[in-house]
């Protein structure tokens, strides 16, 4: 029988993590929300997006530059990078772990793809959705690059940027790499994520606060529910017998 051991926890719940997680959400968003203090966030926007778009103002190399960052099949490229830390994950494990590891990369996609499409995606615009224009359509001075490159889709606009879904992908995927990996390969996650959401940033289709309010509330009290309850045992658990079962069956056929 293969290897269970795993860095999950058994079948308990964490509740002071759960709580915990909660109220720094809670804190957070009323912070956004309240305006005796919405003016702090507003700030920040407004002196990060300055200091990022003045990049796209420098010249045409930096402009081409940008909109290609943001093109679609460089997304798919963020992709495969992302992958292939899970893939070396799964790797490093040896034999006797690469079921376990698989089954929990089955279970944390799972979980990207229900955080993003779901809440981000269906959820939040059916019952919260709120009408927040990017940057690029609200200041004067600010460049349209999808307005300036004619040979390229580039989306640097929206008329709800709230929250971002590459910022909640990243936040997802740094999450998970720290639980996962530990904290070394974690910081290299983290980094990565940053650059991952910079191109959004600086061609002003998001605000900071679109990553750090929105994205981040939702995906970190997502994997809260998953990482401090049974749930992701009981997960792990299923795919994993799942794999085994299926190896098992394989290799019963390939060697009649």
């Amino acid at each position: 029988m293969m290897n269970r051991q795993s860095i999950f926890p058994r079948n308990t719940w964490n509740i002071q993590s759960l709580v915990l997680v909660h109220i720094s959400i809670g804190i957070i968003i009323l912070s956004w929300i309240i305006p005796g203090t919405r003016y702090i966030w507003d700030y920040i926007d407004q002196k990060c997006f300055t200091f990022l778009h003045h990049w796209i103002k420098t010249s045409i190399f930096w402009q081409n530059f940008w909109a290609i960052a943001n093109h679609k099949r460089i997304d798919w490229l963020h992709d495969i990078f992302m992958g292939s830390f899970f893939l070396y994950y799964i790797k490093k494990g040896g034999m006797e772990l690469r079921a376990r590891r698989f089954a929990e990369l089955l279970v944390s996609m799972l979980c990207f793809f229900s955080i993003i499409c779901l809440i981000n995606k269906t959820f939040i615009p059916a019952y919260f959705s709120i009408s927040r224009y990017s940057p690029s359509l609200l200041y004067e001075d600010a460049i349209r690059l999808s307005t300036k490159i004619n040979w390229l889709y580039v989306k640097d606009h929206s008329r709800t940027c709230f929250p971002a879904d590459h910022g909640t992908t990243a936040v997802l995927f740094i999450r998970t790499v720290f639980f996962l990996m530990g904290r070394r390969t974690g910081i290299i996650a983290l980094i990565y994520g940053i650059i991952f959401c910079l191109p959004r940033l600086v061609v002003g289709a998001h605000y900071v606060s679109d990553i750090l309010v929105g994205s981040a509330s939702i995906a970190l009290l997502g994997l809260a529910w998953l990482y401090s309850t049974p749930a992701m045992f009981y997960l792990i658990n299923l795919f994993e017998n799942t794999i085994y079962k299926c190896t098992r069956a394989l290799n019963r056929k390939l060697n009649v």
